[in-house]
């Protein structure tokens, strides 16, 4: 019986202690990063790559759709159902008022730039465009008689053809409304600027951006990546992006597609330069939902050892990231309490030390620090520098069939964050120890005993 009294209570406390930490440490919530377990609770119901993919085949965009299922298969997901899709698909004629149709047919075996800079189309398609009542793609053609260029050779020079097949892209684009109109907006203020002296180099960036896509790209799959870009911008950033992309291209194209929102994942892969690519592939394999949801909280993809499946809990940490967060770090504190408190009981503190209730105070100085060390070991990614790139490049264009040569300016790495991190360590231990040390001083006040015993606690 004695015994039994002894170990009740520390079994108690460390068995209720080591479940909640075991609870905390299985919550799928993270300071700086987004759980896999997450992702699949987010994708859970939405539509699939494979989905994505029959309905492109359906509006009759096949390019399009041969384009979601190379990324279908980098990222592990289902891709029957979409080959099955693609090798019944027969292509359905386009309309003959669709300009595009006549110089850049769809199925096609060839890029959009290489389609746009061969003499036959590039002549049709302007002086089809010629006749066109859109003021953009009036002060576009009108940008053909530019002889100051900076980036690309004038369209009267030897050399002018890729300019003349940018102008015919874009054209293109903006006649077909093929483009969201704050770019289309953006494009003509830039071509009209142009136009009256202003410096062209903005313009001309644009230009090569869109023809590099166009490089990379049918036109099939080239307006339906274009359709919801937001700004020039944005556009910049994607063409840097797919330039270094290599076999990930078509990954990035179906984040763009899929997501709807080639602007975030533009974002995304500017702020997380080194593992973007990678994790933006992870989630596609979830579904449309996955890829808006590392799209939303900007961070990099965790994936914990073991099965990723998404439970309960995946689910709380989805629809509540914050509360989720704030819940597993309390369950550390009182995993840390319970764990000095079992500690306590089974190591009690022998006269005269012990005054009534202190002992409580240094069970929360410990599970304030176990939260700390806990943290520092659980949390993934925290010391870790930041990826974000600097995509200040220079392109030079100088004739056709030529490559687009790239030149990146590297962000400067920054020991900033594991110095703030290390600072932000030493102090709170510091403080820990100093508030251990207050409690002390106070327990040894209040004791009942001589000033000469208490001297010598004080010395100890």
């Amino acid at each position: 019986m004695p015994l039994k009294k002894t170990w009740f209570w520390p079994a108690l406390c460390a068995v209720a202690g080591l479940a909640l930490l075991a609870l905390a440490w299985s919550m799928p919530a993270h300071l700086r990063a987004v759980d896999a377990r997450v992702l699949r609770a987010a994708g859970a119901g939405t539509p699939s790559l494979a989905s994505h993919g029959q309905k492109l085949l359906a509006e009759n965009h096949p390019d399009a759709a041969q384009m979601l299922l190379d990324a279908a298969r980098r990222s592990g997901a289902s891709t029957a159902e979409l080959e099955s899709a693609l090798r019944g698909f027969r292509p359905t004629p386009a309309p003959g008022s669709v300009l595009s149709a006549t110089v850049m047919p769809t199925p096609s075996r060839v890029s959009a730039a290489e389609a746009a800079i061969r003499t036959d189309n590039r002549v049709r398609a302007l002086q089809s465009l010629e006749r066109s009542r859109s003021l953009a793609v009036r002060e576009l053609l009108l940008t053909r008689a530019l002889t100051n260029n900076s980036i690309i050779p004038a369209s009267s020079s030897s050399s002018g053809q890729p300019f003349d097949a940018a102008v015919v892209l874009q054209a293109l684009l903006l006649e077909e409304h093929r483009v969201t109109p704050g770019f289309s907006n953006e494009v003509f203020q830039l071509a009209f600027a142009a136009n009256r002296g202003a410096d062209s180099q903005r313009y001309e960036q644009m230009l090569l951006d869109t023809l590099s896509l166009a490089q990379r790209l049918t036109w099939d799959q080239l307006h339906l990546f274009m359709s919801s870009i937001p700004t020039v911008e944005n556009l910049r950033l994607l063409s840097a992006t797919a330039r270094t992309a290599e076999s990930n291209l078509p990954v990035l194209y179906a984040g763009a597609v899929v997501s709807r929102a080639p602007g975030s994942v533009a974002a995304y892969l500017v702020e997380h330069n080194e593992t973007g690519l990678h994790d933006l592939r992870r989630s596609l394999a979830f579904g449309e939902g996955s890829v808006r949801e590392l799209l939303k909280r900007n961070l990099r993809l965790y994936v914990p050892d073991g099965e990723t499946r998404a439970g309960a809990l995946a689910s709380f940490a989805w629809r509540s990231p914050q509360p989720a967060l704030l819940l597993k770090w309390l369950l550390f504190g009182a995993a840390g309490f319970l764990l000095a408190a079992g500690a306590h009981y089974a190591l009690p503190v022998r006269p005269p030390a012990p005054v009534r209730g202190f002992h409580l105070a240094r069970e929360f100085l410990f599970a304030c620090g176990f939260l700390v060390v806990i943290l520092l070991i659980s949390e993934p990614y925290l010391a870790q520098e930041t990826q974000k790139a600097d995509f200040s490049f220079k392109l030079r264009l100088p004739a056709a069939g030529s490559p687009v040569i790239a030149q990146m300016a590297a962000q400067p790495t920054s020991i900033m964050d594991k110095s703030l991190l290390t600072l932000l360590f030493f102090f709170v231990i510091q403080a820990l120890i100093y508030v251990a040390c207050l409690v002390k001083l106070a327990e040894v006040k209040r004791q009942k005993l001589t000033p000469q015993v208490k001297l010598r606690l004080l010395e100890n």
